[in-house]
């Protein structure tokens, strides 16, 4: 099957990797002052390991009908979040910027798993 991509399709793709390496670069200008993260490797490992917790949560979540147990169990799960200032100026950015609003949402919801999660490794380092 050949898909082809007309040149709006394009320019939309390549505007939304442009974000997306923005706000990786973003989470690595945060860490990058912390001494260890110079010389700890984040494992393939650890990063799949915080991928799966936080796609339980959301999966969690998803399957809960009451609105104020959703907000509950966010708020609790953002407690966790050492850099919160950071993750709360990604999530800004989406809810923001209109090419990350227009994403698609289960698009937007597994790059938000997989942001949360890197910075999470970066946590633990």
């Amino acid at each position: 099957m050949k898909v082809e991509l007309g040149e709006h399709d394009f320019k939309e793709t390549s505007m939304v990797a442009n974000s997306m390496n923005k706000i990786y670069l973003l989470i690595w200008e945060y860490f990058k002052i912390k001494p260890k993260v110079q010389s700890v490797k984040i494992t393939q490992k650890s990063f799949e390991d915080r991928c799966l917790k936080n796609t339980h949560m959301f999966k969690y979540v998803e399957g809960e009908q009451n609105k104020s147990a959703k907000k509950e169990i966010y708020a609790n799960d953002l407690q966790k979040v050492k850099s919160k200032a950071l993750l709360t100026m990604i999530i800004l950015r989406f809810n923001t910027q209109p090419l990350l609003q227009d994403m698609n949402p289960e698009i937007k919801g597994l790059i938000m798993i997989g942001i949360k999660s890197f910075i999470e490794c970066f946590e633990t380092i």
